[in-house]
């Protein structure tokens, strides 16, 4: 595989990522308006105005303290959410990952669908040794 090949896969790859992080930002307001709703029955006012207002972000953040969570909870639902629209990005981006670590590594690519063998069964080299 030439070095071109590579680079273009790695582009890709990143791009793709990009893409994963922002179909997770297009469902964090309606993640937000859930758990918000749910937790301090807040309208979506407080869920638009959480990012950029410091006050309601200390009464937001208080508010999901009490239940011992944080902000995170709210991209765990926007993940969850968009779960559907997230598999095929990330099973592109598994293959492509594949494809990638086969040009630059070949002796070392191996699919994660065969399981845990010893590195010898992939013909790798010994230890110190490298690509």
């Amino acid at each position: 595989m030439y070095v071109d090949e590579v680079v273009d896969l790695v582009w890709q790859i990143r791009r793709l990522k990009r893409c994963k992080a922002g179909v997770i930002n297009r469902a964090f307001h309606p993640a937000s308006k859930n758990i918000l709703w749910d937790l301090m029955q807040a309208g979506p006012d407080v869920a638009r105005h959480w990012i950029s207002d410091p006050k309601v972000a200390e009464t937001v953040e208080a508010a999901l303290a009490t239940y011992m969570l944080d902000g995170s909870i709210i991209i765990a639902e926007a993940i969850k959410k968009m779960t559907c629209e997230l598999e095929p990005i990330d099973a592109q981006i598994a293959s492509l990952e594949i494809r990638r670590d086969r040009g630059v590594c070949p002796h070392r690519a191996v699919s994660w669908r065969i399981g845990r063998r010893p590195a010898s069964h992939y013909g790798a080299p010994h230890r110190g040794q490298g690509c």
